[in-house]
């Protein structure tokens, strides 16, 4: 009996032995981590969105010749044609127009994504915090292993094979003991 209860703690142990002490505290700063990452995150997409008004800004010359020339196809003006006041008025304000409309949808974009790795973050963090309960109740457990292992060193053993034999081997002296 003593045996097989060693033996149950025994692989008690040896599958517990791979969890780290204050695993649990290493779980959180795990999130941590996770934080400044998000936050890294944050300032890639915030980069390449100031990458993409640069090329807006670096380009502008040629968008503006290609909303000038969609104008002048709409209202038939061939190329080379001066232009009035009021078509460079309206050609100005419709650039200014697809402008802001590529700004604004450069803009969405950014936050869509930054919207879209906070959520992911917070998804790993959840997750992070799932590990770490496991963890903490595994260390609780860990706990409440070693007092069971105690209290079972404590028990004494049993033996099967000490009453095995015992008529064989005793019973001359017994018989003798007895006449005697």
């Amino acid at each position: 009996m003593k045996q097989i209860l060693i033996t149950l703690t025994f692989l008690v142990i040896v599958s517990c032995a791979s969890i780290p002490k204050n695993a649990s505290i290493l779980s959180s700063s795990v999130t941590q981590g996770i934080e400044r990452l998000q936050a890294e995150n944050e300032n890639v997409i915030k980069a390449l969105a100031d990458i993409e008004r640069a090329i807006l800004d670096e380009d502008w010359d040629n968008i503006y010749n290609l909303i000038e020339d969609k104008y002048r196809t709409k209202l038939n003006i061939p190329k080379g044609t001066s232009l009035t006041r009021d078509q460079t008025i309206d050609i100005a304000t419709g650039a200014a127009a697809v402008r802001e409309e590529l700004l604004k949808t450069i803009s969405s974009k950014e936050n869509a994504l930054i919207l879209k790795s906070k959520e992911n973050s917070q998804k790993v963090i959840n997750i992070n915090k799932e590990v770490q309960n496991y963890l903490l109740s595994l260390e609780k457990y860990s706990e409440a292993n070693e007092k069971v292992n105690a209290l079972t060193k404590k028990i004494i053993g049993i033996n099967p094979s000490d009453i095995i034999g015992t008529i064989d081997n005793n019973i001359q002296n017994t018989i003798n003991n007895y006449f005697n």
